[in-house]
Protein backbone atom coordinates (compact mmCIF):
# COMPACT_ATOMS: atom_id res chain seq x y z
CA UNK A 1 0.00 0.00 0.00
CA UNK A 2 1.24 3.51 -0.86
CA UNK A 3 1.74 6.11 1.83
CA UNK A 4 -0.76 8.92 1.95
CA UNK A 5 0.69 12.42 1.63
CA UNK A 6 -2.50 14.39 2.22
CA UNK A 7 -3.26 14.94 -1.39
CA UNK A 8 0.03 16.52 -2.43
CA UNK A 9 0.66 15.40 -6.00
CA UNK A 10 4.19 16.78 -6.03
CA UNK A 11 5.29 13.86 -3.91
CA UNK A 12 3.47 11.33 -6.03
CA UNK A 13 5.98 9.21 -7.93
CA UNK A 14 3.76 8.92 -10.98
CA UNK A 15 3.70 12.64 -11.53
CA UNK A 16 7.36 13.28 -10.67
CA UNK A 17 8.85 11.50 -13.71
CA UNK A 18 7.10 13.51 -16.41
CA UNK A 19 8.47 16.74 -14.89
CA UNK A 20 12.01 15.53 -15.40
CA UNK A 21 11.40 14.72 -19.03
CA UNK A 22 10.21 18.13 -19.97
CA UNK A 23 12.14 20.16 -22.48
CA UNK A 24 15.89 20.53 -22.07
CA UNK A 25 17.46 23.80 -21.01
CA UNK A 26 18.60 26.23 -23.61
CA UNK A 27 22.12 27.44 -23.38
CA UNK A 28 22.54 31.09 -22.61
CA UNK A 29 24.63 33.17 -24.91
CA UNK A 30 26.84 35.81 -23.35
CA UNK A 31 27.17 39.01 -25.30
CA UNK A 32 30.01 41.32 -24.46
CA UNK A 33 29.30 45.02 -24.52
CA UNK A 34 31.72 47.19 -26.38
CA UNK A 35 34.23 49.05 -24.21
CA UNK A 36 33.33 52.61 -23.32
CA UNK A 37 35.15 55.23 -25.21
CA UNK A 38 35.00 57.88 -22.48
CA UNK A 39 36.17 57.00 -18.95
CA UNK A 40 33.82 57.80 -16.05
CA UNK A 41 35.41 60.25 -13.63
CA UNK A 42 36.10 58.54 -10.31
CA UNK A 43 35.86 61.73 -8.19
CA UNK A 44 34.34 65.19 -8.31
CA UNK A 45 36.41 68.09 -9.57
CA UNK A 46 38.38 70.00 -6.93
CA UNK A 47 36.39 73.21 -7.49
CA UNK A 48 33.11 71.45 -6.63
CA UNK A 49 34.68 69.84 -3.57
CA UNK A 50 35.99 73.20 -2.32
CA UNK A 51 32.63 74.88 -2.94
CA UNK A 52 30.79 72.20 -0.97
CA UNK A 53 33.34 72.41 1.84
CA UNK A 54 32.96 76.20 1.98
CA UNK A 55 29.16 75.86 2.03
CA UNK A 56 29.33 73.38 4.93
CA UNK A 57 31.75 75.59 6.89
CA UNK A 58 29.57 78.65 6.26
CA UNK A 59 26.45 76.80 7.42
CA UNK A 60 28.19 75.57 10.58
CA UNK A 61 29.42 79.09 11.35
CA UNK A 62 25.90 80.51 10.96
CA UNK A 63 24.47 77.81 13.23
CA UNK A 64 27.14 78.44 15.87
CA UNK A 65 26.40 82.18 15.73
CA UNK A 66 22.66 81.55 16.13
CA UNK A 67 23.25 79.26 19.10
CA UNK A 68 25.54 81.88 20.66
CA UNK A 69 22.83 84.53 20.29
CA UNK A 70 20.24 82.23 21.84
CA UNK A 71 22.49 81.64 24.84
CA UNK A 72 22.95 85.40 25.22
CA UNK A 73 19.18 85.93 25.11
CA UNK A 74 18.69 83.20 27.67
CA UNK A 75 21.31 84.75 29.96
CA UNK A 76 19.66 88.17 29.61
CA UNK A 77 16.30 86.67 30.54
CA UNK A 78 17.87 85.13 33.65
CA UNK A 79 19.40 88.49 34.57
CA UNK A 80 16.05 90.23 34.07
CA UNK A 81 14.29 87.68 36.26
CA UNK A 82 16.92 88.11 39.00
CA UNK A 83 16.68 91.90 38.78
CA UNK A 84 12.89 91.77 39.06
CA UNK A 85 13.20 89.60 42.15
CA UNK A 86 15.66 92.09 43.67
CA UNK A 87 13.32 94.98 42.86
CA UNK A 88 10.45 93.16 44.54
CA UNK A 89 12.59 92.52 47.65
CA UNK A 90 13.77 96.14 47.82
CA UNK A 91 10.23 97.44 47.37
CA UNK A 92 9.06 95.34 50.30
CA UNK A 93 12.05 96.48 52.37
CA UNK A 94 11.40 100.11 51.38
CA UNK A 95 7.78 99.98 52.49
CA UNK A 96 8.75 98.46 55.85
CA UNK A 97 11.42 101.16 56.33
CA UNK A 98 8.88 103.89 55.49
CA UNK A 99 6.55 102.50 58.13
CA UNK A 100 9.42 102.45 60.59
CA UNK A 101 10.26 106.11 59.77
CA UNK A 102 6.64 107.11 60.33
CA UNK A 103 6.55 105.43 63.72
CA UNK A 104 9.91 106.90 64.78
CA UNK A 105 8.95 110.44 63.72
CA UNK A 106 5.52 110.44 65.35
CA UNK A 107 5.18 113.25 67.93
CA UNK A 108 3.76 110.89 70.56
CA UNK A 109 6.80 108.61 70.37
CA UNK A 110 9.22 111.56 70.46
CA UNK A 111 7.45 112.93 73.54
CA UNK A 112 7.65 109.52 75.29
CA UNK A 113 11.34 109.20 74.34
CA UNK A 114 12.11 112.68 75.72
CA UNK A 115 10.35 111.98 79.02
CA UNK A 116 12.10 108.60 79.32
CA UNK A 117 15.50 110.24 78.86
CA UNK A 118 14.91 112.99 81.40
CA UNK A 119 13.89 115.89 79.18
CA UNK A 120 11.36 118.39 80.60
CA UNK A 121 8.78 120.65 79.02
CA UNK A 122 10.11 124.18 78.55
CA UNK A 123 8.94 126.77 81.02
CA UNK A 124 7.57 130.07 79.75
CA UNK A 125 10.30 132.48 78.83
CA UNK A 126 12.81 129.68 78.36
CA UNK A 127 12.27 129.55 74.57
CA UNK A 128 12.88 132.56 72.37
CA UNK A 129 12.36 133.00 68.65
CA UNK A 130 15.22 134.28 66.50
CA UNK A 131 14.64 135.78 63.10
CA UNK A 132 16.56 134.23 60.32
CA UNK A 133 18.43 136.52 57.97
CA UNK A 134 19.59 135.49 54.55
CA UNK A 135 22.17 137.77 52.93
CA UNK A 136 21.17 140.68 55.13
CA UNK A 137 17.39 140.42 54.54
CA UNK A 138 14.71 139.34 56.97
CA UNK A 139 12.14 136.71 55.88
CA UNK A 140 9.48 139.41 55.50
CA UNK A 141 11.75 141.41 53.20
CA UNK A 142 12.54 138.28 51.17
CA UNK A 143 8.87 137.59 50.61
CA UNK A 144 8.28 141.10 49.24
CA UNK A 145 11.41 140.99 47.09
CA UNK A 146 10.30 137.85 45.23
CA UNK A 147 7.01 139.34 44.13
Amino acid sequence: MMPYYQGNLALDKQHAEPLKKQRPRQQQTIVQEPARTRPVPATLPIGVKLFRLAAVIFTVCILVFIMYRYTQIYQMNLDIRDTKAEIKEMTAENSSLKQQIETLQSPERLKEYAIANGFKQPVEGQVSQVERKVLGKTPTEQGTAKR
